[in-house]
């Protein structure tokens, strides 16, 4: 039963760190309960997802295909398409059309928010399918990525919105196009490696020379994450400079000092809980402790951390919410 739950945290942990982490770049919160709703909607876009993947698979296992060009059509059209496919769905036409949508940062938080609930179900399956060793890789690797690759395309979706000028077709173009390539580039390498029926470690050899598949697709977990953060950074920067045009007392309160430290040490918190699960989780596979000094660590060193880091996180802002457009 403990290693049920420690298996449970493994999967759904990864993606809650995430979303606190946008969530705080949002200088004006979003309702709760539309992010729970966006959440949930992602959560369930993998029943329509399931239903493009399985027929695609099936087909590709059925044709007379080099294994490499079978992992790269799996791998975009199989995984990439779908899977982007619905999350868009879920940001335009649920997500940019609710009234708490009313500027551009509003794309990322709602973007990373329906990614992280596909993700986050995503990764219960595979962690009750592959064991605890595949959630840890899946929760510095996939979660990670399905979270920039919602950030991504939310920003594109908000500017389709908000940036004036902007062609609506050609950001919203961006917001399906970018993430469906960089999920593809992820997926490619490693489902190459499994249709040649190689590990991941092993090289890919050719004009990359002695690399790793896994190493590819971390690389592409490396690129995104960037440009995700960049992406937010500037709208944050944009966020803070409409803060302190309207209210420049509330302005000084949030952005130095007090409230940073604070953000800063429940990251903390979360990183040292996050490390002390991790070591619960390696003890556990290998069996060098028992249960009951297992649940001890787990609960003291991870929990209670994870606990505090999490309230200072979450402790209430004191900043207005916008009643205007920025000019």
């Amino acid at each position: 039963m403990v290693g049920f739950w420690i298996a449970v945290a493994a999967a759904v942990l990864p993606a809650l760190a995430i979303l606190v982490y946008f969530d705080k770049k949002d200088v004006f919160p979003e309702p709760r309960k539309v992010l729970l709703a966006t959440f949930g909607l992602g959560v369930m876009a993998a029943i329509p997802v399931l239903m493009v993947e399985l027929p695609v698979q099936y087909a590709l296992n059925r044709m007379d295909l080099w294994p490499q060009t079978k992992g790269i059509l799996e791998a975009f059209i199989g995984a990439a398409v779908p899977e982007e496919g619905y999350k868009f769905i879920v940001i335009l036409y649920f997500a940019s059309r609710h009234k708490a949508f009313d500027e551009p940062m509003d794309g990322i938080v709602y973007g990373v928010t329906a990614s992280l609930g596909f993700a986050t179900l995503e990764n219960l399956l595979y962690t009750m399918g592959g064991g605890l060793h595949l959630a840890l890789v899946r929760a510095v690797t996939a979660v990670p990525a399905h979270a920039f690759f919602g950030a991504i395309m939310g920003y594109y979706v908000g500017q389709a919105r908000f940036r004036p000028g902007a062609n609506r077709t050609w950001m919203l173009f961006n917001a399906l196009f970018w993430p469906i390539m960089l999920h593809g580039l992820y997926d490619a390498p490693l489902l190459v490696a499994k249709a040649v029926g190689l590990p991941p470690t092993e090289p890919i050899g050719g004009p990359f020379g002695p690399v790793p598949y896994f190493v590819v697709s971390f690389g592409i977990v490396i690129i995104e994450w960037i440009w995700a953060v960049l992406l937010t950074a500037r709208l944050h920067k944009d966020q803070m400079a409409l803060l302190a045009k309207m209210n420049n007392e509330a302005a000084a309160a949030v952005t130095p000092g007090t409230r940073v430290l604070q953000v800063g040490l429940g990251s903390l918190l979360l990183l040292i809980s996050q490390v002390v699960f991790l070591f619960v989780i390696v003890a556990a596979l290998k069996g060098s402790l028992g249960y009951v000094p297992l649940a001890m660590v787990g609960a003291v060193g991870g929990l209670l951390p994870f606990l505090l880091g999490l309230s200072l996180v979450l402790t209430k802002r004191k900043v207005r919410r916008r009643t205007a457009q920025p000019e």
